[in-house]
């Protein structure tokens, strides 16, 4: 997939365009040797790159998850690379109306087992973890609470639509102005999917968010993600607030702390990490 319009100076000077094979492109791409990375870890490297007066973000693999691919063959579906998932992912919720980085490319090559996407680059403030953590954020102020109630309407309309994120922690929410989903790598969509993914999404923003968002802040958006997702009875909204902070519990027992590079050395805690799709 690529944006016809899409152009991209690699090594060399040289241009990649449209017409350019993915071979061509995926050189290109593994050739470019950013001045900074937004994250590098085995794998996986992500980066932003200038193209057209403008940036982009890089996000290259190298393999993939066995299990993914076992999920996709269990379903009858050709394995796809991380960066085709990502990149078709990407597509497939802006078609659903949900807000992501707009895709511009992806390519793979089975035989190397390279795969790339490239994606538009937002004009971010921050992640939302960090709009919230430290001295003299206003996490209690109105506007905070509306970003609370866009995140409760964006969550409660990705879960509507059969999609769960399964890595939804704050850090993978950037604020542009508005919440924006990334690192939806490892998203799926289900035509019945089964209340326990998305009760993983809710824990997953629980156990993420810093320590000063208090117990009413918590629970106001669970009630507000409740009542879009149309869930009035009260016996029935108690059943899934307990199953999220059951959930939650079993996060930060089980998972290592993040340490998120946006934020230098800086460790969350307790939180979950490092997270996959990113």
């Amino acid at each position: 997939m690529l944006d016809a319009e899409f152009r991209l100076e690699a090594a060399g000077g040289r241009v990649l365009e449209a017409g350019d094979a993915a071979g061509a492109w995926l050189d290109g791409l593994f050739a470019l040797r950013p001045a900074a990375w937004l994250r590098r870890v085995p794998g996986r490297e992500t980066f932003a790159w200038p193209a057209g007066g403008g940036d982009v973000v890089v996000k290259r693999f190298l393999g993939d998850e066995r299990r993914e691919r076992w999920y996709e063959r269990l379903r009858g579906r050709a394995p796809r690379s991380p960066g085709r998932r990502e990149g078709e992912n990407l597509a497939a919720l802006a078609a659903d109306g949900l807000p992501v980085p707009r895709a511009l490319a992806w390519f793979e090559d089975a035989a190397t087992g390279r795969s790339a996407v490239v994606m538009q680059h937002l004009d971010a403030r921050a992640h939302l973890r960090g709009a919230l953590d430290g001295p003299g954020r206003a996490r209690g102020s109105d506007a905070a609470r509306a970003c609370a109630a866009q995140l409760a309407e964006i969550v409660a309309a990705l879960h509507g639509a059969g999609w769960f994120h399964r890595d939804l922690y704050l850090v993978h929410v950037l604020l542009a102005p508005g919440p924006v989903l990334i690192d939806v790598g490892r998203a799926r969509r289900e035509r019945r999917p089964r209340r326990r993914w998305f009760v993983k999404d809710l824990a997953a923003l629980h156990v993420s968010a810093p320590p000063g968002i208090g117990a009413a802040s918590r629970l106001r958006f669970l009630r507000d993600y409740l009542r879009l997702r149309g869930l009035p009875g009260r016996a029935e909204r108690r059943a899934w607030v307990r199953a999220v902070l059951a959930k939650a519990r079993r996060l930060e027992r089980h998972v290592p702390r993040l340490r998120d590079p946006r934020d230098g050395d800086r460790r969350y805690a307790p939180t979950p990490g490092p997270p996959r799709g990113s």
